[in-house]
């Protein structure tokens, strides 16, 4: 799903957890505000997923580590804070990861 740079705004619903069967997820570049749901977790099928360049806050959500089939994650440009959740580590699949320009903090590794 390509919704690429346009001008949606509000919150990214808990609900999108029920797409299950999508693979590709494009956010970037709109106004969307809030925190990454918990249920974006449950996307176990997704393979990509950018975030960029919106107005995200929070932290990442603790479940992300069981995106395993995840290759590509990038949230650059909000204002994520907090640290990267220790379930990253299950993220096995993970290639590309970008946060820049966000304020998280604390330890990696």
């Amino acid at each position: 799903m390509a919704l690429s740079n346009n001008v949606f705004s509000g919150h990214v619903d808990n609900t999108v957890g029920k797409l299950t069967s999508l693979e590709y997820l494009y956010l970037d570049g709109n106004k969307i505000v809030g925190s990454i749901p918990d249920g974006i977790s449950e996307l176990q099928n997704l393979k990509a997923l950018n975030l960029d360049e919106n107005e995200l806050y929070g932290t990442l959500p603790q479940g992300i580590g069981q995106m395993t089939s995840l290759e590509y994650l990038s949230a650059k440009g909000n204002t994520l804070s907090g640290g990267l959740p220790a379930s990253m580590k299950g993220m096995t699949g993970l290639k590309t990861l970008n946060l820049a320009s966000n304020a998280l903090s604390g330890r990696i590794g």
